[in-house]
């Protein structure tokens, strides 16, 4: 079983005076996020605990809004992924502390994701290089800005395939709650859909709980996810 617990929370607005009637992210305003992710990989049984392996990816994320159509209710976004770092345990440690490791994330600083996206998918996404796993790990950053908020059920597609999606509204709170994600979908594009090894793409089972804390422009705040991958 693959197990994340991901969070994004936001540092700094560029801009103040955000409009009232603002119902996203407006027009060339940057908004400065905090990326952090924890991978838990399981082994099947207690006999094996021991071999589990965990890690850590921590990133600073600017996301500017770079173009709208609001007829169709289409945003283009920018997202500039900075200072990405690795943590893992490491060899021989007794605390089990994760600790800042030298990656190839560190080759990847300053990298673009260019986000097209409708209420509940990602239309098209864009990116810089070709190295599978920094790409699956931008994919994942986009997807966290695929959001309905309006309590309701319905289909998506993002990073973890074409999912079920139920939200559910509380005052500024949004959960949100994913199930039977199929990531062979005819739905989910190819940039979704494969990685050179299978432990780190899209599960055969799927299912993730969010928590999103939106400021009052409907803006994101802060965001925390419990996802399994079997």
């Amino acid at each position: 079983m693959e197990v994340f617990w991901t969070a994004l929370s936001i540092l700094l607005v560029s801009v103040c005076n955000l409009s009232p009637s603002a119902s996203s992210y407006d027009l060339g305003r940057t908004f400065k996020y905090s990326y952090d992710t924890t991978v838990v990989l399981n082994e099947p049984n207690e006999a094996a605990r021991s071999k589990n392996v965990t890690y850590r990816v921590t990133a600073d994320v600017d996301v500017t809004s770079v173009w709208k159509q609001p007829a169709h209710k289409l945003d283009l976004l920018l997202l500039q992924v900075r200072n990405p770092k690795l943590h893992v345990v490491p060899k021989g440690s007794i605390s089990g502390e994760l600790t800042i490791h030298a990656s190839n994330l560190e080759n990847f600083d300053d990298e673009n994701i260019v986000l097209l996206q409708s209420p509940n998918e990602i239309v098209s996404l864009y990116a810089d290089g070709d190295d599978d796993d920094f790409f699956r790990l931008k994919a994942g950053i986009a997807s966290l800005f695929v959001l309905h908020p309006q309590q309701s059920e319905q289909f998506e597609i993002d990073s973890s395939g074409r999912c079920n999606v139920f939200y559910k509204m509380s005052g500024n709170i949004i959960h949100k709650y994913k199930t039977d994600c199929q990531s062979s979908h005819p739905d989910v594009g190819s940039q979704f859909r494969y990685h050179s090894n299978k432990a780190l793409g899209a599960g055969i089972v799927s299912r993730s709980e969010s928590v999103y804390e939106m400021n009052k422009n409907e803006v994101i705040n802060s965001v925390e996810i419990g996802r399994a991958h079997v």
